[in-house]
């Protein structure tokens, strides 16, 4: 029965040097008994196979799946020089998702000593059933962490670990984690170049290096951004450090020797973006912004809008061009901002809303669906620019409510709003509203009271809740004047 034939392969053998894989012959049946058995304990398999239930498994299941249009498992004989040394192929097929499992099985006696060597002989053939043949999207393998050896084959041949499932199976009364990796569809992956800043930038980045379908082969950045320098050398991205823009003769190399990428993502980055890396991706340059544009174009937008008092703020993905934050429109997400929250509270928000949005768009283009961009309205867009530590002093002849939307905007653990006393600076983090009373004609600033701290606005009194000074504790005395 070597002559058989899956009626979904247009090929039916494939081959390498002295190995081939061929759908999976009847004689081999009760080696790959043996060796099932032998190899029990990294396998679902329960009990020992009898000769009587291994026919009967042929008879019942395998030879059925030459007869089925779109079988659930497709399976081979893996030969060296003609005679069997292993079998496998594809399990679970899924025909939507188009995914399937990857199983393979050596000779016990080559387990020790070729392991590596025959899974990436294997694998190879394999992917040519599966990404040549069938067009599947994805592969993946589901191994329980018994053989640590097996994730270095895997990842040497390109598979991604791609999930951890703590304690899922029992054997022999322990607990083990079972570990699955995967590999995507070559024509499926998306070639991504970073653009990224600061701790939210550094989040992103990894969950897009989760994503099995993103390849990032380079990664820009400022000097301050460690924990994105770090991750990039930690995974073999390569990375320029840096200001673009006072290095174009860099930057043009870079671009040459990286090729061409798909995609150029700009995340939280700090510097603008000039037309060499706004025309080098295939498909699309795009940027993500934390503001509903048109409006708050700029920088920290988020922290603007607190400021100014706003109940929202945004994310908007948008085309990069060369005026800063001018693009078209991809997408838009509305995000709240409650009367108590603060800058961080709002970046929180952003790092858990940044990758859904953002995998949204990927998953779009890899599957080919128009991206739909809307222009901005000019008539509407506003511009707030850099802030910088030295910019958060209080003035206490603002109304109370720009003087707490102020503090809250630039609360821990941004630098923090602040003010002077007695020559020394006081950072103030969080405040209240309090119907403590005052002279209209007192000094805006006046501290009204000390326990609680209590200070004078024009229109109200401010309770200070959190505080500190920045050289040292200083005494303060009622009727002080903060300035």
């Amino acid at each position: 029965m070597s002559d058989r034939k899956y009626k979904i392969l247009q090929k039916q053998s494939f081959s390498t040097g002295d190995y081939q894989i061929v759908p999976i012959r009847d004689e081999d049946k009760f080696l790959i008994m043996k060796w099932r058995n032998e190899q029990m304990y990294h396998l679902r398999q329960n009990e020992i196979l009898t000769p009587e239930k291994q026919e009967k498994y042929y008879r019942e299941v395998v030879d059925k799946l030459f007869d089925q249009d779109k079988p659930e498992q497709i399976l081979f004989s893996y030969l060296h020089k003609g005679q069997c040394i292993g079998y496998g192929g594809l399990v679970h097929i899924d025909w939507n998702k188009k995914t399937a499992e990857v199983s393979f099985i050596m000779d016990t006696k080559l387990e020790k000593n070729e392991f590596d060597k025959h899974w990436s002989i294997f694998l190879p053939l394999l992917e040519q059933v599966a990404f040549d043949q069938l067009s599947l999207t994805k592969i993946y393998t589901y191994a329980y962490d018994l053989r640590p050896h097996l994730y270095e084959a895997l990842e040497k041949n390109g598979f991604v670990l791609a999930k951890r499932l703590k304690n899922e199976v029992k054997i022999n009364n322990k607990f083990f984690d079972v570990v699955i990796h995967e590999k995507i569809h070559p024509k499926n992956t998306l070639k991504i170049g970073i653009l990224s800043s600061g701790n939210l930038g550094f989040q992103i980045l990894e969950e897009l290096y989760k994503i099995p379908e993103v390849k990032i082969p380079i990664v820009f950045t400022d000097n301050q951004s460690i924990d994105i320098q770090q991750f990039s050398k930690d995974n073999n991205i390569k990375t320029f450090i840096g200001n673009p823009n006072k290095n174009p003769d860099k930057i043009k190399q870079i671009i040459k020797q990286t090729g061409k990428i798909d995609v150029l993502f700009s995340i939280n980055y700090l510097f603008i973006i000039q037309k060499n890396l706004i025309d080098w991706p295939d498909k699309y340059a795009l940027n993500i912004h934390g503001s509903l544009l048109p409006k708050y174009r700029g920088r920290t937008p988020h922290v603007w809008a607190i400021i100014n008092g706003e109940d929202k703020a945004g994310i908007t993905i948008h085309k990069i061009v060369e005026e800063v934050d001018a693009g078209d429109i991809l997408l838009q997400k509305e995000i709240k901002i409650n009367n108590n929250e603060t800058g961080a509270d709002i970046l929180r928000k952003y790092a858990q809303n940044y990758p859904i949005l953002i995998t949204d768009v990927i998953s779009k283009i890899i599957s080919n669906k128009k991206l739909v961009f809307v222009k901005q309205d000019e008539r509407k867009a506003t511009f707030f620019g850099k802030r910088t530590p030295d910019d958060g002093q209080i003035n206490w002849n603002w109304q109370r409510q720009r003087i707490y939307n102020w503090i809250r905007a630039q609360a821990k653990p941004y630098p923090g709003a602040f003010s002077f006393i007695h020559d020394k600076k006081i950072i103030i983090h969080k405040s209240r509203y309090s119907d403590f009373g005052y002279h209209y004609k007192d000094d805006n600033g006046k501290i009204l009271n000390l326990k609680p701290l209590i200070v004078k606005t024009p229109n109200g009194a401010l309770e200070i809740l959190d505080f500190e000074f920045q050289d040292g504790i200083t005494k303060l005395k009622k009727g002080d004047i903060l300035k």
